[in-house]
């Protein structure tokens, strides 16, 4: 039975009387994880304990982040004070790892779901974002041509959300370039309410 790393780590800090500050995990722009743990450790040449900071390489997942966190603490304390790792498969620690482990694979799983969903969301919406500002250019572009009127302008900050885009033809298009413009109007204005919806779908996960 493999033993979590969190768990000797934690073993550790209790059995030295040692204070876990803080924890976390940082999300990194490729889409993996490193972990942390700030954890006292002994001074070398004694007096009081100091703050220590251990982070653990680069991983896919939550869970092997805070393992790899947890493991170099572990090779710390072994190697540079002293500390021996006895077998701690006594039948608590059973128990207990076989509790988590189900928990663990369940977490597991879905914080990897979640942030699979969260990025194919945001994508989503960035790729609308530029649909609609793409198709209110070729408005602002071709409005002298076509029966379309723009209002607004782009925006450094906002690009071309304040953009308004208006067909101002016949109500029932004659003409091809009318029918082409009346499309692309329409095409703006139910991007613009699919983008809506995305936004407040991604904003709410």
């Amino acid at each position: 039975m493999v033993i979590s790393k969190q768990l000797i780590a934690k073993e550790i800090s209790r059995c030295l009387q040692l204070q876990v500050h803080d924890f976390g995990i940082v999300d990194e722009p490729e889409g993996g994880y490193h972990g942390w743990i700030e954890m006292d450790v002994p001074c070398e040449v004694g007096g009081p304990n100091v703050k220590q900071r251990f982070i653990g390489d680069y991983a896919f997942g939550r869970y092997d982040a805070m393992e790899s966190a947890s493991d170099d603490l572990i090779k710390y304390m072994c190697r540079q004070r002293g500390v021996i790792i006895k077998d701690i498969n006594y039948d608590e620690v059973k128990k207990l790892e076989w509790k988590l482990s189900a928990e663990k694979d369940w977490s597991k799983l879905f914080c990897d779901k979640l942030d699979q969903r969260v990025k194919e969301n945001k994508a989503m919406r960035f790729g609308y974002e530029n649909l609609v500002a793409d198709a209110k250019k070729i408005c602002q572009k071709f409005k002298d041509v076509l029966p379309i009127e723009t209002i607004g302008e782009e925006d450094l900050l906002l690009g071309m959300d304040g953009v308004k885009v208006l067909y101002n033809g016949p109500r029932h298009p004659e003409s091809q370039m009318e029918q082409l413009a009346f499309d692309l109007v329409s095409l703006v204005n139910r991007s613009s309410d699919i983008e809506g919806k995305v936004h407040r779908m991604v904003r709410h996960l």
